[in-house]
């Protein structure tokens, strides 16, 4: 029989057991099983975490299969982690959480920018399949990787949020974009909120919300526009890098859209291929096309090119503001115009380079209430043959010695030059003819035409100029020079040619007779000369030629001064 003392040594050996077993045990490394690592980084059969789940990614978790998220959980990546789906082998991620239990995809330890590097999606992302939805995604973005990656696949992304990045919010490479893109918030974000290539951009829902970035915000990269779409009006600025080149399709710009272009960048519509812009803003909403820099300054950007294959019948800029374009070392003109374009109610303001600038076929479908000025060289240059197609209430601002620069060409239409707000600087001689039917120059009371050194207008075969100025508003027909001296420009010749009804009434013509010594030559009886101002020609104020009978024009009621000769008959 056992003494008590016995029992109670008994006791105390197994709880002295019990004690050093359980010290062994604490002493072996718990494993995790919610650590995912090196050794266990592919899944390759279909894999499901459930609601509310934790896991801890320590890798790049590589997805070969469809991983299947449920609502509530939470997805924390330590300084090595990443998540890739379809780099290689068709995947898919289906992270569906709910208003009420969100999906959390964050740092290990922090939330704090480049913590972890991102959400990679592969080529052989099953498209179909895979979806973000309610989900916030955190604190990405080690080594300047983006927060999201979509790579020549396309993804759905509803009600999610991307913040706390080192890098890009979202990068959609290799026409990356999305199946879906509604209801999502992206904010601070240490490089741009969303990058793409022009079409992946094109209709994005105005249900989602940006944060403004420091001018880095919604970035467009160089490439075409290739399919019929839109910039829609998001609550920050779209910035273009390198060219958006319009090509195939119609871009249209929504009221409201901020176009802010980095250095050396341009907008091209039609170079090669049937392109149109629709850039229709409202009075409350323009449509801003401008710098992206935090201090903008004139040339900052090259400008908007219209090119031969531009759409005429549709491309136009309404209610906009253009301004800081004109890089001069490739681009001439804020705006560069090689077809027709409507530009209506817009403001063209602080161009390096001239202002827009038309080739000889660039020209206007429409050309009313704009305004221009701030350029550093001419707000306009168009040929003679177009420049009827500057319309009416403009308001012009230049610099002495500059205003809407005129291309020497042939007139060969019944056309009128309307009155501007500075002169008509004509920079090439003009003619006025046509070989069938009739040309006519029509140009407005108060009109300016101030001609630069040795360019003459010649009214010639089938062709009529009527200057009908009034005593109030006389039409000018002058010297570009700074000071302006007798003989700096040719003077008006009417040829034989020229038709009935033609006429100077209420005009000046002063300072010409550059090489023929007259201020107005005159072949022919089609012309009246009335009620006018002619002075200061190097020689002849107005000069007949001989001709058997002799040229009967019209010339009466007319002011001299300054004319060797005021009246002068060829013998």
């Amino acid at each position: 029989m056992k003494t008590l003392n016995s029992k109670w040594s008994t006791i105390a050996i197994m709880l002295s057991a019990i004690f050093l077993f359980s010290s062994a045990c604490d002493q072996i490394p718990e494993i995790d099983p919610n650590l995912i690592g090196a050794e266990n980084s592919l899944i390759n059969t279909p894999t499901t975490w459930e609601a509310n789940s934790v896991k801890t990614i320590d890798c790049a978790l590589i997805i070969n299969s469809i991983l299947t998220i449920e609502e509530g959980s939470t997805i924390k990546f330590t300084e090595n982690g990443s998540l890739l789906i379809g780099s290689s082998t068709n995947a898919a991620l289906v992270a569906d959480g709910s208003a009420e239990k969100p999906i959390l995809f964050t740092g290990a330890l922090s939330d704090d920018e480049g913590s972890w590097y991102g959400i990679s999606f592969g080529a052989n992302n099953l498209s179909n399949t895979t979806v973000l939805k309610n989900c916030t995604i955190q604190g990405a973005g080690k080594n300047n990787q983006p927060a999201i990656t979509v790579d020549n696949t396309n993804i759905s992304m509803d009600s999610c949020t991307v913040r706390y990045c080192m890098a890009e919010g979202i990068d959609l490479k290799n026409d990356g974009g999305f199946s879906n893109f509604q209801h999502n918030h992206i904010a601070y974000c240490g490089s741009y909120l969303m990058a793409g290539e022009p079409n992946q951009l094109l209709g994005l829902n105005n249900n989602n919300s940006f944060v403004e970035n420091l001018g880095k915000n919604l970035l467009i990269k160089s490439g075409a526009v290739s399919t019929t779409g839109s910039l829609t009006k998001l609550n920050v600025p779209y910035i273009v890098l390198g060219t958006l080149d319009v090509l195939g399709a119609e871009l249209s710009i929504e009221p409201g859209v901020s176009l802010l272009f980095e250095s050396n960048s341009e907008l091209k519509v039609g170079e090669g291929q049937y392109a149109a812009l629709i850039a229709e803003g409202t009075e409350q909403e323009p449509i801003v096309f401008g710098s992206s820099a935090q201090t903008p300054q004139a040339g900052d950007w090259m400008g908007i090119g219209f090119y031969s294959s531009n759409s005429s019948t549709k491309s136009i800029i309404k209610h906009a503001i253009i301004e800081y374009a004109g890089n001069s070392s490739y681009y001439d003109g804020a705006i560069q115009n090689n077809s027709g374009f409507a530009m209506e109610n817009t403001t063209l303001r602080h161009s390096n380079t001239n202002g827009i600038l038309c080739y000889q076929d660039g020209y206007f479908t429409s050309f009313k209430n704009n305004t221009i000025g701030n350029c550093a060289k001419d707000p306009i240059v168009i040929w003679a043959e177009n420049a009827h197609s500057i319309g009416l209430n403009n308001t012009i601002t230049a610099s002495a010695g500059m205003g809407v620069k005129i291309e020497g060409s042939y007139v060969t239409k019944d056309v009128r030059w309307i009155k501007q707000s500075v002169p008509y600087i004509i920079n090439g001689g003009i003619t006025i003819t046509t070989e069938t039917g009739n040309a006519k120059l029509s140009i407005d009371p108060g009109t300016k035409l101030a001609f630069q050194s040795g360019v003459k207008l010649y009214v010639a075969d089938n062709g009529a100029l009527s200057a009908a100025g009034k005593a109030d508003s006389m039409i000018v027909f002058t010297s570009n020079a700074t000071t302006p001296s007798s003989g700096d420009w040719a003077g008006i010749e009417f040829l034989e040619g020229t038709r009935a009804g033609t006429l100077l009434d209420y005009c000046v013509v002063e300072y010409a007779g550059h090489y023929d010594l007259f201020n107005i030559g005159i072949s022919t009886s089609n012309v009246s000369i009335t009620n006018s101002i002619i002075r200061h020609s190097s020689k002849y104020g107005i000069y007949i030629h001989w001709n058997d009978p002799a040229y009967s024009p019209t010339i009466q009621n007319n002011n001299y001064a300054g004319n060797e000769f005021d009246v002068y008959y060829e013998q």
